[in-house]
């Protein structure tokens, strides 16, 4: 299967990583999407490097949702464990893209990609980072 052919629908797990001060070239930051079926086991994923000069873990995170986006087909729901990607899209867009805001490129590109897919069939959650199998047993999973 080709990237470019492969689209994410139904339940995606996103995930964004940097390890130390990562620079251009040092590729120690990335990010990762899962397309997860109904019994839990992974259907397919993509994954890659940020390619941001100075990247940090927000746009890490970003980057992970983003290509979730240029991949996916409603309806989709991302799970995200970063409260700042969760919070920002459930603040909405004016928030996101104010000049001000880390990352506001990215969050432009996130919001231009959700208009392309018409917005409707999308949803963000929160789930829980790092979780354990207490956890996961216990139905922590999505706190």
């Amino acid at each position: 299967m080709v990237v470019s052919d492969f689209q994410l629908t139904g339940d995606v797990y996103t995930d964004g990583a940097m390890s130390g001060g990562a620079r251009k070239g040092t590729e120690r930051s990335g990010w990762a999407a899962l397309l997860i079926d109904h019994e839990g086991k992974v259907v397919g994923g993509i994954y890659g490097t940020c390619p941001d000069w100075f990247p940090t873990s927000l746009r890490a995170e970003l980057w992970a949702a983003l290509q979730a986006l240029r991949h996916g087909c409603p309806p989709i729901t991302l799970w995200i464990d970063n409260d700042s990607v969760v919070n920002g899209f459930h603040r909405g867009r004016e928030w996101c893209c104010d000049y001000s805001r880390p990352a506001a490129d990215l969050w432009r590109k996130c919001w231009w990609k959700f208009d392309d897919l018409g917005g409707e069939g999308i949803t963000i959650n929160k789930v829980k980072g790092h979780a354990t199998d207490a956890d996961i047993d216990s139905g922590r999973t999505s706190k």
